[in-house]
């Protein structure tokens, strides 16, 4: 049987952590351990592990904050599988995302994996998504943006392979990941699942962007890995967080600033990404405010390439709703 740690960090988001361990506990046929980080909550975050009820789910407390990437090192550190995984306390897994990445990581006799990802909303619904690259072109995508879908929460790895390379680096505030990937692709191509099994859910929590400093890390990672970042890309990502999030203003402001820097190249999927992406907003803000009734569709709307890849997603995340 595959073994393998799930390391969840979260800090006083009992709901979200609850759905999250939810989704967590159904993975198939792996043997799993679940190791929660509370990293410095207020509330009663062992209680909320209890209650799902899973002998397998282990909580560990820091008194004070210390942040994500301190946290998932923590988890890291009180491994022993074969496998480590992380998953944020706001996302959600199919159950045969870790089963499924094992088994690929295996056949193809890499170290490290990852699926493909939805965004999703407060009501569980698919808002978006596209299948993930191959893993020879995300090593070569990964030295100008940050391509690995749903961060964190979609990544598996062998322990032992990353207890070498130190984990994340807790000297960065906003893009540990992504520099963890970067490292990771140095050693060896990843596997990749071409099946939407994470849900990234987007709402009015997650964490607020403080573009500057985000962009002096960008320039870090440049310095640090002598690559050039995409930085018309990098605007484009904060546009599409800010509109799912309910922020409209700071999305425009993001996109102008992609525009701005054109000469980084666009291609033709792109602008189609970006117009659906405004629309889906628009008839989400719609439909709340209609109780329910379906907006008019857009013409192209049924012509959506990854309409059944979507709906492969919902399938499961309709699942989690139960």
């Amino acid at each position: 049987m595959n073994t393998v740690t799930v390391v969840v960090p979260t800090r006083n988001r009992r709901t979200l952590l609850t759905q999250a361990l939810r989704s967590i506990v159904r993975q198939r046929a792996v043997d799993l351990q679940v190791v929660v980080i509370d990293d410095g909550s207020d509330e009663d975050m062992a209680l909320v592990c209890r209650e799902i009820g899973d002998t397998r789910v282990r909580v560990i407390r820091q008194e004070t904050p210390h942040g994500v990437s301190a946290a998932r090192n923590l988890g890291l550190a009180n491994t022993t599988t074969e496998w480590i995984a992380f998953c944020d306390d706001d996302d959600l897994w199919s159950p045969e995302k870790l089963a499924r990445q094992i088994a690929t990581a295996r056949e193809a006799g890499c170290d490290w994996a990852y699926a493909g990802c939805v965004h999703v909303n407060a009501a569980l619904m698919v808002q978006n998504g596209t299948p993930p690259l191959p893993g020879d072109q995300m090593c070569r995508a990964l030295r100008r943006y940050n391509a690995m879908p749903a961060g964190a929460s979609n990544v598996l790895v062998r322990a032992d392979l990353l207890k070498r390379l130190g984990g994340f680096d807790e000297s960065l505030t906003h893009l540990p990941d992504w520099d963890l990937w970067i490292r990771l692709a140095a050693h060896g191509a990843p596997a990749a699942v071409a099946s939407p099994l994470v849900g990234y859910r987007i709402h009015g929590g997650n964490a607020s962007f403080r573009t500057d400093e985000m962009l002096a890390e960008v320039s870090h990672l440049e310095r640090r890995h002598q690559m050039r970042a995409d930085r018309s890309r990098f605007h484009r990502h904060l546009a599409h967080l800010c509109l799912r999030s309910g922020r409209r203003r700071e999305a425009l402001v993001h996109f102008a600033r992609a525009y701005i820097r054109v000469q980084d190249g666009y291609a033709l999927i792109d602008v189609t990404t970006d117009l659906r992406l405004i629309y889906e907003h628009a008839a989400d803000v719609v439909r709340r405010r209609t109780l329910g009734r379906r907006p008019p569709a857009p013409p192209d709307r049924g012509h959506d390439p990854h309409a059944s890849w979507k709906a492969q997603a919902q399938a499961w995340l309709d699942e989690c709703r139960v």
